[in-house]
């Protein structure tokens, strides 16, 4: 479905103050269809209930932070 691909670039992923172990890689391949994202997220915290807690997910953000000025002034 997606054969060429014209630039590709990559995001590290880090935890925070209170998961410090969680770490990856995310991937943005260009194609001439769209944008594929790859993640690869490493340490996620597991949830003692067997239905609850086991999904996980993200939000990528133009900015390097969710503190971004600019972004809590919310002009985009």
């Amino acid at each position: 479905m997606f054969t060429s691909i014209f630039n590709t670039a990559k995001a590290n992923i880090e935890g925070g103050k209170n998961y410090p172990k969680i770490d990856g890689i995310v991937i943005f391949r260009e194609t001439k269809n769209g944008v594929i994202v790859t993640a690869k997220i490493n340490n996620l915290p597991q949830s003692k209930d067997k239905c609850h807690g086991r999904f996980f997910g993200f939000h990528i953000h133009e900015w390097t932070s969710c503190n971004c000025i600019l972004c809590t002034l919310n002009i985009f």
